[in-house]
């Protein structure tokens, strides 16, 4: 009720608030409760007594809403404190706002465990910081809390006050409030300006613009003291500079600094100061006996740490043996921005400051730095405040102070006074002193300090993710010392030297250093006698999705009675463990809970084993008693509830038992990330297994390709062992244009699932013949971490029965028939009585190919047993936990180089980690047969493995495969361009696929419409981009920047496409309507790549119907069946072929009444031909106006003619034994800039010139090129996959995984598309070519560019270097350390 606390509460009149203009009402009915504020809305808003009275009566509003005798006046939004408000939702959530200090006493006595919020933005931080980490309790529930908003408080509320060179700020000032006060502070004040300016800065890299503008300062204060793991830069800031809060518990008041309030644990008290004799304000660090009971709280002669002592009050940390203690809430903070013994003409009873001279008369130096993992809205992985003060006479350091966060996991780091004393009455240039001191010396005593700081760390909380290594950790450290030190002789007279000046120029990490990106899109390659074909159009949802209003599968309608579901998971630690026994007694009497479902509950008990083919996830949907768990994370039940916050709250309340399993499971040990996986996999019959999954060739397996080379490759084993001199033929001696060792360029699969392609001659005959030849061997190798989708929408279902016992589920996916038919066989229904319904997905990329069908299922099963509908929506942290992404890949190669570049043979070698599954078959097939991109060998031999592991199965994911054997073949050219002394582009360029060679894949270049564009778009691309001389420049800024190296990198890629029957065959309906609209419903789906607008552009060109009359209904199952699934980037260009058929058809129909024939008797003479379209000036057709299209189906329609047909697309072979119809081919070039003293990266260029054909849209192709790439970059730099020792994924959720975001997107972005090149290939869509996917590989550019940086910054750093290892992704922490960043190294000359 809005309401106003007791007498004396001190609260302030009524707000002036928009609402105010409605009734007063019970906010938990909405009815109206009669009070007599009516009279005062009144009075306020010109509203006359009879409406006001009308309020209290429902029947009379309506009758006397004209009665308003005066307009109402402006209300502002801020004119009046808010009122107090204490309310109960209908769900058990409790919300108050109290408005005094006694109000908020009064509140906090109800509700003693409540949770004080200000703008609540923090309560999906702490989950990331507790034990069992995010996937144990998931997103707190809002149904059931008991929140207190301290925001309308006015002490706590008081806005920021500058006043003797400190700031003061109420608790509740909002994070972009306080900095605007900081940069008011410094523009009022000098010698408050460089601490304000610096803390202002530094702000501006505290969470997101949203966040800070009604996130407060102190409730981030407040969840580090919370969570001491926390690496909070605004906690790091205020220990830096020693600000002081104003605390209050129970009526009792302290000031205390903020390193004394974070180091307070969860029982702290204020105790009153007359309880602890003989203490001194600020005293601390003393261990207190309190005799006697007025300690509020604390036992007669229990021991407390004193934590500081104020002028009223004692903070204790202290054990309390009774209830908790009252929340400690922080009022405001006092911020000095001046250093003591400061001098200045802003700064209170400081001494006069020397005579003016010029930058030397700074003497207050703050540095405020972090080093994260993506370069805005990303925690610190270690952050600093470091103030230095200056003697202004001399120049020489006179005091220092600073604070690190991320060093330990027990909080911010006070750094230690002593450290600073090797700086002390030294000039700030001094680098070295004969007795320890100066820079050197500094740098010694951080680095010993921290050392003694870290092994005193305990381990941090077991769902957190791991801390940087110690070693890391150190040097990062160093480094932040050291630029502190460079950024102050900056600020001073003289400056720095301009190798080092670069050190400390801007951030490349912060977002206010970063300019605007900007760059030039070129797509002028429309075929105008296509039209609307091939013009660039945005897609036809776009407004509602950039609006809000676009709908996804949990936005679906709840129906009466509806049910929620939610999964139990497997804990940690439980991989190879038995389940034993599922005790559900808490779940089931948790609020709102109705059932748990078993895989008891499938009418079919055969069917919960079938996950291991469909899902590919783990071996079953719901894991029974009495089998080992095969990764943290399986499904064992699910609970339904009447809210999802309910069923997930009760989900957590299962108890599971398990046991150790008598027989050790091969899949209890876990892979390292980098290391070969553990545990390989040995199918018997990998054929026979993956022959029944109709998604297996979707992944890049061709099946009876693979079936015909197996028996090859089992008779080379025989032949490799049979006794020389035999005289036995088998056909494969070459005489029928193969060699004996698979010349064809085809995979191979043995038994075990793994993939080979052997061409020329294999490794063991050419290795010891290159050397002898006078080539260089070159061996390495190279891994590439997972990647998760990180969907804009989780996995998602909602099944709702229908009439005669079908069912219609709603829900992401990519893969309409399998979703039917797996449904259809949990339920135990026909497949003509289930309806998958898809309007659109909320993100895709192959991970809803197969990894949605456990939510699904749940959900369907939900449904049919109990009649209801059921939503299924996984909280992020639980659909990460339970699904797998892109397996990592450690790759191997070995080359041998001639002298001028020439790579005449080459053998990579690939095992990925598939998880409890066998889903990295695609990646194995996909990525062994693209590993070739652009460069031919005549000996070239590729093989790939999988392996299994305790983690979910692995999914497809954008270019399966192809995005880690491409960047591993480019990674050897790299190799081999340095040993051979040559610059990469030459290599590469040496090496390329010449016409008339044959590629990988049975492919002959430019035969058969295979054309071959890549040498002449590389030429061109060098040229237009200006390589050679940018490389110059390059090489040239390397050499006059020590601590900052650019790099830069030109790569191509040649991404195959072929659209067999096996792989691809889509069909559709269309239907013209009377009125001459037209729907279209086909079998893809769309995940965000306009299919649906191009289904629509190829309906309008082939009818002549106008674009605006054409809609796109939902996906159906039952309205397309048969479809396949929507991947490997053909999808929209089959759709449009099963479209065009379709049209074809109507268009036959509907052509005599758009061009009817001469009425008999009026035209003699033999029949004419229908006129010529009308054209335009250019000598294009003119399309058909609406008014002729809708005439001559209004007249087709009268006479009875059919108006729908339907449309199919079976596939296209390219020709026998050869696997792609076409290549989308590419080259790209990156440069960076890296800092070396943190491994941040910055991506100052990126031109991209792809070759699409006569793109269907080109402007949907760009965002797909575009969105490839950028997706690519977190592949290689952010997006960075870990898991436990007990099997727990440590990267869950926004918090911990990094996608990259707006300020990671190339500083330059240039993207073009090849003009006029259409597509000659004969099974090309209108002489398109597929997107999307193909672009990725190219940022492998990027990667190799900071590679190239960080060789450089090597070449500096030590000598001899030791060997190169990079892996991806490239983190700061990796990039770092990958630089040999030494203290001893550090220079000030």
């Amino acid at each position: 009720l809005v309401d106003g606390e007791p007498p004396g509460g001190g609260e302030s009149p009524p707000a002036g608030d928009i609402e105010d203009g409605a009734p007063c009402h019970d906010v938990r009915t909405m009815s109206p409760c009669g009070r007599k504020c009516d009279e005062e809305m009144r009075r306020r808003y010109g509203v006359s007594r009879a409406i006001a009275a009308s309020y209290t009566d429902p029947g009379g509003v309506a009758a006397q809403a004209l009665a308003v005798v005066a307009a109402p006046r402006p209300v502002s939004l801020r004119a009046r404190a808010p009122p107090a408000l204490n309310f109960e939702a209908a769900h058990g959530m409790r919300y108050r706002r109290p408005t005094s200090l006694p109000g908020l006493a009064a509140a906090l006595q109800a509700s003693p465990t409540a949770r004080l919020v200000c703008a609540n933005t923090g309560m999906g931080v702490g989950k990331y910081y507790t034990e069992g980490g995010p996937a144990a309790g998931g997103m707190p529930p809002q149904q059931d809390s008991d929140l207190v908003d301290v925001s309308a408080v006015p002490e706590i509320a008081a806005a920021p006050v500058l006043s003797a060179a400190s700031l003061s700020a109420g608790a509740a000032v909002p994070i972009d409030s306080l900095r605007s006060a900081l940069a008011a502070a410094a523009a009022a004040s000098e010698a408050a300006a460089p601490i304000a300016l610096a803390l202002e800065r530094h702000l501006g890299r505290v969470a997101t613009t949203q966040v800070r503008s009604v996130g407060s300062w102190a409730g981030n204060l407040a969840l580090a003291r919370a969570h001491p793991s926390l690496p909070s830069d605004i906690a790091t800031l205020l220990v830096g500079c020693d600000a002081t809060l104003h605390l209050w518990q129970a009526g009792a008041a302290a000031a205390v600094p903020v390193a004394a309030y974070l180091a307070a644990g969860p029982g702290a008290r204020l105790i009153p100061s007359h309880t602890a004799i003989g203490l001194s304000p600020g005293q601390s660090g003393a261990r207190l006996s309190f005799p006697d009971q007025d300690a509020a709280g604390l036992s007669p002669g229990q021991n407390g740490a004193l934590v500081s002592c104020g002028q009223s009050a004692v903070l204790v940390s202290s054990k309390h043996t009774g209830s908790a203690p009252p929340p400690l809430v922080i009022l405001s903070m006092t911020l000095p921005l001046t250093f003591p013994g400061q001098t200045g003409p802003n700064v209170p009873n400081g001494p006069a400051p020397p005579p003016s001279r010029g930058k030397a008369a700074a003497e207050v130096f703050c540095y405020v730095d972090k080093v994260s993992t993506r370069h805005a809205n990303s925690h610190a992985l270690l952050n600093i405040c470091l103030c230095l003060r200056a003697d202004p006479g001399g120049g020489s350091v006179a005091a220092g102070r600073g604070a690190v966060g991320g060093l330990v996991s027990t909080g911010t780091w006070l750094v230690p006074p002593a450290v600073f004393a090797p700086l002390l009455g030294r000039p700030l240039r001094d680098e070295t002193g004969g007795d320890g001191t100066g820079l050197r010396g500094f740098l010694s005593a951080l680095s010993r300090a921290a050392d003694a700081a870290m092994a005193a760390d305990p381990a941090p909380p077991a769902g957190m993710a791991p801390l940087p290594p110690e070693s890391v950790r150190r040097s990062l450290l160093c480094s932040f010392g050291y630029k502190a030190v460079l950024a102050a002789i900056q600020g001073g007279e003289g400056g720095l030297p301009p190798p080092l000046a670069s050190a400390v120029a801007g951030s490349l990490g912060a977002a206010d250093d970063r300019p605007v990106s900007k760059g030039v899109q070129s797509i002028r390659v429309s075929d105008d006698t296509m039209e609307p074909i091939s013009l660039p159009m945005p897609k036809l949802t776009s407004l509602l999705q950039a609006s809000g209003e676009a709908l996804y599968s949990s936005d679906t309608p709840p129906s009466p009675r509806q049910l929620y579901g939610a999964f139990v998971l497997t804990p940690d630690a439980c991989a190879g463990r038995v389940l034993v026994e599922a005790d559900f007694t808490r779940t089931l009497s948790s609020p709102g809970v109705v059932d748990v479902l078993t895989c008891a509950d499938f009418p079919d008990p055969s069917f919960n084993a079938t996950a291991a083919h469909d899902s590919d996830t783990g071996p079953f949907y719901l894991l029974p008693t009495g089998q080992p768990c095969p990764y943290v994370g399986a499904p064992v039940a699910v609970v339904l509830a009447d809210s999802l916050p309910h069923a997930r709250r009760a989900a957590q309340l299962a108890a599971l038992t398990l046991a150790p399993r008598a027989t050790p499971d091969v899949l209890a040990t876990m892979p390292s990330p980098f290391g070969s996986p553990a545990h390989p996999a040995h199918a018997a019959s990998a054929l026979r297994r993956l022959s029944g999954r109709s998604f297996a060739s979707r992944n890049g397996l061709d099946l009876s390709l693979l079936q015909q080379q197996t028996e090859m490759a089992h008779r080379r084993a025989a032949r490799a062992v049979a006794p020389a001199g035999g005289d036995e033929t088998d056909g494969t001696d070459g005489t029928d244009g193969t060699d004996a060792t698979g010349g064809s360029g085809l995979p191979v699969t043995d038994e075990a699932g793994h993939a080979s392609i052997v061409v020329g001659r294999p490794v063991s005959e050419w290795w010891g013949a290159a050397e002898a030849e006078g080539k260089m061997l070159v061996e390495g190798s190279f891994g590439i971490g997972g990647q998760r989708h990180f969907y804009l929408e989780t996995h998602a279902a909602h099944a709702a029965p229908v009439e005669g016992g079908g069912l219609r589920v709603t829900c992401g996916h990519q893969n309409p028939a399998l979703t039917q038919t797996t449904v259809a066989s949990a339920v135990a229904l026909p497949a003509a009585r289930v309806d998958i319904i898809l309007r659109r997905v909320g993100g895709a990329y192959g991970g809803k190919l197969q990894a949605h069908l456990p939510t699904v299922v749940a959900a369907a099963l939900a449904a049919t047993k109990h009649r209801v509908a059921v939503l299924m929506h996984n909280e992020r942290a639980d659909d990460m936990t339970a699904t797998g992404g892109r397996p990592p890949m450690q790759g191997q190669y070995k080359l041998a180089v001639s002298p001028s570049g020439i790579v005449p043979s080459m053998e990579l070698r690939m095992v990925w980690d598939s998880g409890a599954a066998d889903a990295a078959a695609g990646d194995v097939a996909m990525g062994v047969a693209w590993s070739d991109n652009a460069y031919s060998a005549p000996d070239f031999s590729v093989h790939g493995s999988f392996t299994h592991s305790a983690c979910p199965g692995t999914t497809a994911c954008r270019a399966p495969g192809v995005m880690q054997s491409i960047p591993l073949h480019e990674m050897a050219m790299e190799v081999a361009a340095e040993v051979a002394g040559l610059p990469p582009d030459l290599v590469r360029e040496a090496n390329m696929y010449k016409l008339g060679d044959q590629a990988l894949g049975g492919v002959v270049i430019g035969a058969r419409g295979y054309d071959w564009r890549l040498p002449e778009m590389w030429a061109s691309a060098k040229a237009a981009w200006d390589v050679d001389s940018r490389r110059t420049a390059v090489a040239e800024f390397n050499t006059r920047n020590r601590w900052r190296k650019r790099g830069l990198a030109l790569i191509p890629t040649k991404y195959g496409i072929g659209v067999s029957a096996t792989d691809y065959h889509e069909g559709c309906t269309l239907g013209v309507m009377p009125d001459g609209s037209v729907l279209i419903r086909h079998g893809g789906c769309e995940v965000g790549q306009g299919i649906h607008t191009k289904a629509a552009q190829a309906a309008s060109f082939a009818l002549g119907c106008p674009l605006s009359l054409i809609s796109v209904g939902d996906t159906s199952s039952l309205a397309s069946p048969g479809s396949l699934a929507t991947g490997g980037s053909a999808t929209s260009e089959c759709v449009v072929k099963a479209v065009l058929d379709a049209a074809a058809t109507l268009a036959a129909r509907l052509q005599p009444f758009r061009f009817p024939p001469p009425i008999a008797g009026q035209n003699e003479g033999p029949a004419q031909a229908p006129p010529p379209a009308p054209t335009s000036p250019s000598g294009t057709p003119e399309p058909p106006t609406q008014m002729e299209w809708v005439a001559a189906v209004a007249a087709a329609s009268a006479a009875s003619v059919e108006l729908q047909a339907t449309g199919w697309f079976g596939g296209a072979s390219a020709g026998d034994g050869v696997m792609f119809d076409y290549s989308t081919q590419g080259v790209a070039c990156c440069q960076v800039e890296v800092d070396c003293l943190t491994g941040e990266v910055a991506i100052l260029r990126a031109d991209l010139l792809m070759d699409q054909g006569t793109p269907l849209n080109p402007e949907i192709d760009l965002g797909q090129v575009e969105g490839g790439f950028v997706m690519a970059l977190g592949l290689f730099f952010s997006e960075e996959t870990e898991r436990s020792p007990s099997g727990r994924d440590t990267r869950l959720g926004t918090w911990e995984y990094k996608v990259p975001a707006v300020h990671d997107i190339p500083l330059e972005f240039n993207v073009s598309f090849l003009p006029r090149a259409p597509n000659p290939a004969p099974n090309a869509t209108l002489k398109s070519k597929a997107c999307a996917e193909p672009p990725m590989a190219l940022a492998m550019a990027a990667f190799l560019a900071v590679r190239s940086a960080i060789q450089a910054a090597r070449a500096e750093a030590a000598n001899p270097q030791p060997p190169l290892q990079l892996d991806a992704p490239l983190t700061p922490a990796r990039v770092h350390a990958a630089c040999l960043v030494d203290p001893a190294q550090f220079t000030l000359h």
